[in-house]
Formats: structure tokens, sequence, C-alpha cells
């Protein structure tokens, strides 16, 4: 239950602890640069790992594809960030140009990782960003020489992936339809949807899907594992029934509202904002959830959690006012705060049974 609640009380504590900030400042920005800090780190080191020694990456994470999620998660907002600046793409003293050098030769290892999970959705969630990002730079809203630079070292992260392991090209090559983990996926989501509907509203309990599996387990399904449906509205409406489905949903409707807000300020401004990339990144992570298990990977819902708080409030963005209005002032973030507890209380409470 903890787990489902985490991202809910991360997305409170991040509003808790920037209120009051100056706009720009460091501490808002802070637990944003220490997710970034330390997904860069593992970056690197799965980067070795894979690159010398041929480890599918996915250390300190159990599952690769949720770690190629934690690193989409952080490098989409990154890069986004990077592509609003209106700079050349190699200028100034030398130490910027060697600050450019190494954040590109990140990306290009972050890429080659997330790549090298071998998970085909990991693989077309980061081509529709790059191929967004190209399309907003061809309308002159993001940079587009850098936006191209991205798409050169994504291709080149795929390049190094494929030649570094002959499960990526494999997974890539294979046909969905013939694919015996594909036609699993259609038992799970089967199974899940016949437990939703024989348990409906309420579900059968957190985590219930994998104690009553077994019994309903077609004789066709003899290899997977039976805990998650690989599909997280499926799995949540099957466990919790309506309670646990409306928080994620609200969420859902939350981040697609503010993707089309997003586009409409296109409309009438010149230049994309950095905070489009979190909106991106969460959307991705909601795609993500249509065919795997991202909300019951601890890591990966706190850092959706925190993305959340900076994309739906303005915690760094340099404005007239003063600083980020005070948690008891501001409706809205009363309003935000009584649902994250909400949430968590919910998970809990239906975790006690």
């Amino acid at each position: 239950a903890w787990i489902l609640a985490s991202g809910p009380l991360w997305f409170l504590a991040i509003l808790l602890a920037v209120t009051g900030a100056p706009r720009g400042s460091v501490r808002a920005f802070l637990p944003l640069f220490t997710i970034a800090a330390v997904v860069v780190l593992l970056v690197w080191i799965a980067a070795v790992r894979f690159l010398l020694w041929g480890e599918r990456p996915k250390d300190p994470l159990s599952d690769p594809t949720s770690f190629g999620m934690l690193v989409y998660l952080a490098l989409v907002p990154t890069v986004h960030w990077w592509l609003c600046q209106r700079g050349p793409l190699f200028g100034g003293s030398r130490l910027a140009v060697a600050c450019q050098l190494g954040f590109n030769v990140t990306v290009l290892l972050a890429f080659t990782v997330a790549i090298g999970t071998a998970s085909r959705a990991n693989v077309a969630l980061l081509s529709l960003a790059v191929g967004l990002w190209i399309v907003l730079g061809s309308l002159r809203k993001l940079n587009l020489q850098r936006a191209v630079l991205i798409a050169v070292l994504g291709v080149l992260g795929l390049g190094l992936a494929g030649l570094q392991s002959r499960a990526v090209t494999t997974t890539l090559s294979q046909d969905l339809r013939s694919d015996s983990a594909t036609e699993q996926r259609w038992l799970l989501l089967e199974a899940g949807a016949s437990l939703a509907r024989e348990h409906a509203p309420w579900g059968i309990g957190l985590f219930g899907f994998g104690l009553e599996y077994p019994a309903i387990r077609s004789a066709e399904d003899q290899s997977s594992a039976g805990i998650y449906v690989h599909n997280d509205y499926l799995q949540l409406a099957a466990e919790g029934g309506v309670v646990f489905l409306l928080p994620l949903l609200a969420l859902v409707i939350g981040v697609a509202t503010l993707v089309l807000r997003r586009l409409r300020l296109l409309e009438r401004e010149r230049w994309c904002d950095a905070r489009g990339g979190g909106a991106i990144a969460l959307g991705l992570c909601l795609l993500h959830a249509c065919v795997t298990f991202v909300f019951y990977t601890l890591s990966v819902v706190i850092v959706m959690g925190v993305v959340a708080a900076w994309c739906f409030f303005p915690l760094g963005e340099p404005r007239k006012e003063a600083a980020v209005p005070a948690l008891t002032q501001s409706p809205k973030l009363r309003v935000s705060g009584l649902l994250a507890w909400w949430g968590a209380l919910a998970f809990a409470w239906l975790n006690l049974g």
C-alpha cells in the first residue's frame, strides 16, 4: 500500500518543502537536482557494466523495464529544459563547452541503457518524445538544432545497444503477433478483466491478483509469475475497485489537462517552457502503465510524485511574485494536499484487510 501511497505523499512533501522558497532559487529546484544527480550516477554505472561486460541495465532495481522508466523520467524533463534554451549548441567559455560535451555524452549513455533494457515500450516511448521535440523544433517552439542533435544521440544509442546486446535486436525485430510473451500478456489481461468484473466495485484487495490468479490461470500460461496484470489500470480496478481507480484516473485527467494547457499556450507564446518536459514524462509513464506495472515500483512512483509537483505548480519558475505561495494561503495547494493525503490514507486503509 505504501508503494502506491508514496506518489501522493512525495507530491505533498515537495509542496511543503518549497513553500516560501524564492522563485528560481536552488531550494525550489533541489528535489529535481537530486533526482537528476542520482539517475546520472546510475546511468553511468549501468553504461559501464552494459558496454564493457554486456550486463542488462537494471541495478539497483530488480526489473530492467522499470529501470528504463526511471531513466526517461529524469531524461525527458532535463532534455526538454535544455531544448528550451535559445543559445547556440557550442559557445562561451571552455568550461561551458566542456559541460555541454558532458551533457551530450550523458544523454547518449541514457539512451543506450534505456534501450539496452530490451524493452520495446521504452524504445517506443523515447521515440515518441524525440519525435515530439522534432515537431516542436520545426514549429520554432524549441531549439531545432538541439532537437536534431538529441535525435542523433538517440539513434547512436540505439546502435550502441544493438551492437552490444543481441537481446535488443532480437526483441525489437520480433513479430508481436508470434511472440509468446505477448500471448501471456493477453491471458493476464483477460484474467484481470474477469476479476474486475466479478469483484466490482470494491475489488479483491491490494496485491490480491497474485493470490487469485493461480486458481484461474490458463493452461496456456505456465511460465509467467502471475503477480502483475501488466496493465495498472486493470489491476487497480481488480484489486481496489473504484477507490483505487479514481485517484489514478484523476492523475490521467490532470496530466492530459496540463498537456492541453501547454499546447494552448504555445498558440500565444513563441517558445516552450521547461515544465512541459515534466508533463511529457508523466504522460509517457501513464501510457507505459497500459502494458506494464508502473505504480508498483517504489522508485518510479516517488519520482513521478516529485515531477508532478514541479509540473502542476510553478515551484521554480521566475515570476513577479517573491515566493511560492504558502500552503495555507493557496486554495489550490490546500485542495491538492487534501487529495494527496486522502489517496495515501485510502491506500493504507485498504491494505489493513
